[in-house]
């Protein structure tokens, strides 16, 4: 069945999962939807918006993007909290951080540059220490829990980095390094730098 159908309220295609349309709002029963706008009109087909990515790329290059965007986003996003979290510390209290927040800060920034390279695929040194530094970052953050939990004086926010994002950078790391379909839309994403698209 052919989940691509028009909404009879709105007279759009959407992507229907259940009985509400997306677009609308309102509910519709599968007898009442009519067939979807296609391109070229010609049945099997898909719709406008999505017919670019899907006929551009192999389902393992989809795969690639996807896994490839989750383990870049899950890479970026405790620093971006790092910040944050020093940021609100820094106008609400006179607390000393372990590290100054301006290293944070540039920490941030060059992970930004460098996870920026790997998605476009065009720099081979990126995607390594991409790689390296998600590996190195998930060890770091183990052993930093295993010297807490040594000295005694493991905080729960110690506990959340070492058995959470540790176990998150060591996924990110195995992924950008060992996954067929990330390697098969980089190399994509390469061939299309080269050819200055």
């Amino acid at each position: 069945m052919n989940q691509i159908q028009k909404c009879p309220h709105c007279a759009k295609d959407a992507l229907f999962c259940g009985d509400l349309c997306p677009n609308c709002g309102y509910e519709s029963r599968l007898e009442e939807r009519g067939e979807a706008d296609l391109t070229c009109e010609e049945r099997g087909r898909y719709p406008v918006y999505t017919a670019g990515l899907d006929e551009e790329l192999s389902p393992p290059q989809r795969r690639g993007r996807l896994l490839l965007g989750l383990a870049l986003l899950l890479l970026a996003l405790p620093l971006v909290v790092w910040n944050a979290v020093n940021v609100c510390l820094l106008l609400t209290t006179d607390q000393g951080h372990e590290l100054p927040w301006g290293w944070a800060l540039l920490l941030l920034l060059a992970a930004a540059v460098v996870l920026r390279k790997v998605w476009l695929g065009r720099r081979c040194w990126a995607w390594r220490i991409g790689v390296v530094a998600a590996a190195v970052s998930g060890c770091w953050l183990l052993v930093r829990l295993a010297v807490r939990l040594s000295d005694g004086r493991a905080q729960p926010l110690d506990w959340l980095t070492g058995a959470v994002l540790s176990v998150v950078c060591l996924w990110c790391a195995w992924i950008l390094g060992r996954s067929r379909d990330v390697a098969e839309f980089m190399l994509r994403q390469s061939r299309r730098g080269d050819e200055g698209v």
